[in-house]
């Protein structure tokens, strides 16, 4: 079962377009779908808490499946072209929690 979005934040990115992660949860789990415009790269890096969680093909979406249930917790995600500090600002994504 997929419950619906409980944050979702836009912003405008280092990369000359805009970032978006809108979190939910799958079966309870945390799930935080991402998608952005403006890398110029053939490949993004996608990091997560200030680390790379993967380094995907540059087609502007993203799925992280982080598989926590519950809690109070946020993630703050931000994507880069691979290899580069050419980088989208950082969006917090929270579950638990009001949004920001």
């Amino acid at each position: 079962m997929t419950r619906g979005c409980n944050y979702k934040r836009n912003m405008q990115t280092g990369l000359a377009g805009v970032f978006s992660a809108h979190g939910r949860r799958v079966q309870g789990r945390h799930t935080v779908d991402l998608s952005w415009n403006g890398a110029t790269a053939a490949n993004t890096d996608i990091y997560r808490d200030g680390v790379v969680i993967a380094t995907v093909p540059n087609n502007g979406t993203y799925t992280d499946s982080i598989g926590v249930r519950g809690g109070n917790v946020r993630y703050v995600y931000k994507v880069c072209d691979a290899g580069t500090q050419n980088c989208s600002n950082e969006v917090t994504v929270r579950f638990g929690a009001p949004p920001l």
